[in-house]
């Protein structure tokens, strides 16, 4: 079964790249136009293809053939997407976010969850990434700032806290890098690779959660 989970991970990774190359051309948004795609990091194929199975495989063999496994597959999926889509072409879709956000809401709806934290984990991470893209204009874009919301509404509060401490660890860690290996302050990178990484940790393992 291992072999066949694996397998379906690595076709997921692969369908994952290829709407890579075509969604960004979909404009459902003002926010979304451009003129022509920014031509950034290219990821291979087989990198993508063995990330998801890689993911896959780790999840079945934690949680096995479960609804869970399901759900958490296919987070992975839709950040990984995230991922690639910012690494090539500098964005973070609404033709994404806005219809993720609608999901992620009604879902806690329907499973009963509390609103309450839901909503305070989503203004949390809202408030800090909209500050920080205030103090700092250019260093984040609006994209990344609601890609932070869909992260806080999906793990509420105090979830949002560890996913929000990797993703921005990494955030820094990358930033101190490329600043000691060029040696300029105007040197940028896709910030949402940070952000997602930091969602798919917490999913799966969130210490704020067993406090």
């Amino acid at each position: 079964m291992i072999v066949l989970i694996t397998a379906l991970g690595a076709v997921c990774g692969t369908l994952t790249a290829l709407v890579t190359e075509r969604l960004p051309q979909w404009k459902l948004l003002p926010t979304d136009q451009y003129d022509e795609p920014v031509q950034g990091v290219v990821i291979p194929l087989y990198a993508v293809m063995l990330a998801g199975a890689a993911s896959f495989g780790l999840l079945f063999t934690a949680y096995g053939l479960t609804a869970q496994f399901a759900l958490l597959a296919g987070l992975f999926m839709f950040f990984l997407l995230i991922t690639l889509i910012d690494l090539r072409y500098r964005l973070v879709l609404n033709l994404m976010i806005y219809p993720a956000l609608l999901l992620t809401l009604t879902a806690h709806v329907l499973l009963g969850h509390p609103i309450l934290f839901v909503l305070v984990g989503g203004g949390f991470a809202l408030t800090i990434f909209m500050g920080a893209a205030f103090i700092s204009p250019g260093g984040l874009g609006m994209g990344d700032v609601k890609l932070a919301l869909l992260i806080g509404l999906m793990l509420g509060f105090p979830g949002v806290l560890w996913a929000l401490i990797v993703g921005v660890g990494m955030g820094g860690v990358l930033a101190v890098g490329l600043l000691l290996r060029h040696r300029s302050r105007s040197i940028t990178f896709p910030y949402a690779p940070c952000l997602c990484l930091g969602a798919m940790i917490a999913l799966v393992f969130n210490p704020f959660l067993t406090l």
